[in-house]
């Protein structure tokens, strides 16, 4: 077991060897989560032909390595694709990626919506995203997805900022920064807006990363979501390993100290506004929300003989999914425990309505088993992605909304959820 559980946590290095410390261990990390991402691409597991462009070599991880990462990316990519999907109509997306090093999502949801407008906005320490921007406009491959002509790409102070892509230099800890800069790419905060980080949060303070939560989730007068993978359970003995193994290498695990588990991780995202919350380990998102003939697909690829040390590291591991609106902040709701926002949807209660009152506890209820059993399938737990999209005018109280989950969604009834 030993040697997956060091393949797991890659030592960062500089670029002239030795290893890395503080701000520049965690900016190292995005160089080996490029390297093990390439290692699946290059073994089948999933496709994207540009992170190669990123990379300044090739690396063969192990089977049980890629198969995290396919898991990861995949992951990701669901809860992307149902939000692109959910935005309705003559609104613009808007993706804003959270510590996004060489992290190369935009090129995907760039495929994805074809001719259909979006912003993506990246969003990491200055010199990271410069980097960046400098290799994009290097490489034809990744230029030629911006316009016709690599002169054409408008920048500003060396980033990239086009009407689809738009790099932004700050620390995630210097919140005024961030917002400034954020705003001078000119975000919108009147469109559907989908945050998300993979492996960021975990690496800074439980009260920074607690501002930056709270910031997102009042940034946007709109419908908004955020979407979260880091590590979790850092006290039992693979936890152990795992936070000495990262501190020992540089990239202390700062949050999880303030943040272990999944049900604290829940209760940091109510605390900081979001009002609907999923939260699943890695096992439950590889076994009930991908897609499970890609699967068996993956599965078939290479010979893999390390299903409970597998099964244990995806067990550290964890994909959030949040959203919150303007009605449900400014809403006087009944709540699970009396003092905010219930997490699950149903929760919200108009409290003029005695069915709002019904629907109350009926959420209680939701929040309390969604405390201990995982969703059944996808669609359950990406329910609050899918539920908060369409807005429809509340007859009993003229201030709040109802939102009605899409129908044709696989496994998922209609339903309105009244606030």
């Amino acid at each position: 077991m030993s040697s997956g559980i060091h393949d797991s946590f890659p030592l960062p290095q500089q670029p002239g060897g030795g290893p890395l410390s503080g701000d520049l261990a965690v900016q190292g990390t995005t160089d080996d989560a490029a390297l093990s991402k390439l290692s699946a691409i290059n073994a089948g597991y999933y496709e994207d032909p540009f992170l190669k462009h990123f990379c300044s070599r090739a690396a063969r991880r192990s089977p049980l390595i890629n198969r995290g990462y396919y898991a990861r990316v995949a992951g990701m990519r669901k809860v992307i694709d149902l939000f692109l999907d959910a935005v309705p109509p003559g609104m613009t997306p808007q993706l804003v990626n959270l510590g996004a090093g060489l992290d190369t999502t935009f090129f995907y949801v760039n495929s994805r919506c074809g001719d259909r407008p979006f912003v993506f906005f990246e969003v990491d320490f200055p010199e990271l995203v410069a980097r960046k921007s400098m290799t994009i406009l290097r490489k034809e491959a990744c230029w030629s997805v911006l316009a016709p002509n690599k002169d054409d790409i408008p920048q500003v102070g060396g980033l990239i900022r086009t009407d689809k892509l738009r790099m932004v230099g700050a620390d995630l800890r210097d919140l005024q920064k961030l917002e400034g800069e954020v705003r001078g790419a000119d975000f919108s905060p009147t469109q559907p807006t989908l945050f998300f980080c993979e492996c960021v949060l975990v690496y800074m303070k439980g009260e920074q990363s607690d501002q930056v939560l709270r910031w997102a989730s009042s940034l946007v007068h709109a419908p908004s979501s955020i979407c979260i993978y880091e590590q979790c359970n850092p006290d039992d003995a693979f936890g152990r390993v795992m936070v000495e193994n990262l501190q020992s290498r540089g990239c202390a695990l700062l949050g999880l100290k303030d943040y272990p588990s999944i049900a604290s991780q829940r209760r940091r995202l109510r605390t900081a506004g979001w009002a609907f919350c999923r939260i699943c380990d890695m096992n439950d998102v590889y076994d009930k929300m991908i897609d499970q003939s890609d699967v068996m697909r993956i599965q078939r690829l290479e010979l893999f003989d390390e299903i409970e040390e597998w099964r244990l590291i995806q067990s550290h591991y964890f994909i959030a999914v949040a959203v919150t609106s303007p009605q449900a902040s400014q809403a006087e709701c009944t709540t699970v425990n009396g003092s905010g926002p219930s997490a699950e949807g149903e929760g919200y209660a108009d409290p003029i309505s005695s069915q709002g009152h019904e629907t109350a506890a009926a959420g209680r209820e939701s929040s309390r088993a969604d405390e201990t059993e995982p969703p059944e399938d996808t669609a359950e737990f990406l329910r609050p992605l899918l539920g908060v999209w369409t807005p429809q005018p509340n007859s009993v109280n003229p201030r709040l909304l109802r939102y009605e989950i899409p129908p044709g969604i696989p496994g998922v009834e209609p339903k309105l959820l009244q606030e």
